[in-house]
C-alpha cells in the first residue's frame, strides 16, 4: 500500500511522502530537461511555463496549438537519469505551476477528476492521485488548488532500499525503465490538458 500524499515552477509534476528529513541528503536540485532542439517558438514559451503570463493578442490558434504541442513530459520533468542516489529519488518532487501555465495544471486536475480510472490513475485522497510506473513505485499526482504537484511514491521495502542507496549503481530500479514510465502516465494526462488549454487561450 502506497501512503498518501503530505500535501505541500521550470517544468511540472510531482509530489510524494518525506522519507528523508528536511535539510537532509537531497540537496542537489535537479532542474527540468532543456536540452536537444529547443523549439522554434522557443519565444512563446513562456505562455506554457513559469507564472502563466498573460497571452500576448497577437498570438493565434496555430501558433499556440503548435507550442501547446511540444509541452510534454520530457520537456517539463526533471530528467530521473539524472538522479544519483536514493535520498534523491525518495525527495523527487515537482511543483506544476512552476513549469506548466496554469491552464495546463488546471486542465490536468479536470482531466484527472473526469477520466482518471480510463487514463491508469486511482484516487486515494481528496486532492491526490496515484498510477503505478513500476513494482512498488507510483506517481502521485496532488491537485490541491494552488500547491499541484507530481512526486514518486515508493512500497515500505523498496523506500528501505533506496535510503541506503549511495549511488546510481546501487538504486534498486532502472532510471531509464522508470524516467519511461512517468513520461507515459504524465503524457497521458497533457494529451486532454492541452486541448482544454488550447481552447480557454485561443478563447
Amino acid at each position: 500500500m502506497f501512503p498518501l500524499p503530505s500535501l505541500p515552477h521550470q517544468h511540472p509534476l510531482v509530489a510524494e511522502e518525506r522519507t528523508c528529513p528536511a535539510g537532509g541528503e537531497f540537496s542537489r536540485p535537479l532542474y527540468p530537461y532543456a536540452g536537444r532542439g529547443r523549439p522554434q517558438l522557443e519565444q512563446h514559451f513562456h505562455l506554457f511555463g513559469i507564472g502563466g503570463e498573460p497571452q500576448p493578442p497577437a498570438l493565434s490558434t496555430e501558433i499556440l496549438a503548435c507550442a501547446l504541442a511540444q509541452v510534454c513530459a520530457a520537456r517539463v520533468l526533471p530528467p530521473l537519469t539524472d538522479v544519483e542516489s536514493g535520498a534523491e529519488l525518495l525527495n523527487y518532487r515537482v511543483k506544476l505551476r512552476e513549469v506548466l501555465h496554469e491552464q495546463l495544471v488546471l486542465g490536468i486536475a479536470q482531466v484527472l477528476k473526469q477520466s482518471a480510472p480510463d487514463l491508469g490513475w486511482v484516487r486515494v485522497d481528496e486532492h491526490a492521485y496515484l498510477s503505478v510506473i513500476g513494482a512498488g513505485v507510483a506517481a502521485c499526482v496532488s491537485i490541491a488548488p494552488g500547491a499541484e504537484t507530481l512526486s514518486l511514491r515508493w512500497g515500505s521495502a523498496l523506500a528501505a532500499e533506496l535510503r541506503t542507496a549511495r549511488s546510481p549503481r546501487e538504486l534498486p530500479r532502472s532510471l531509464s525503465f522508470l524516467q519511461a514510465a512517468l513520461h507515459e502516465c504524465i503524457d497521458a494526462l497533457l494529451k486532454p490538458a492541452r486541448v482544454s488549454a488550447l481552447y480557454w487561450l485561443a478563447g
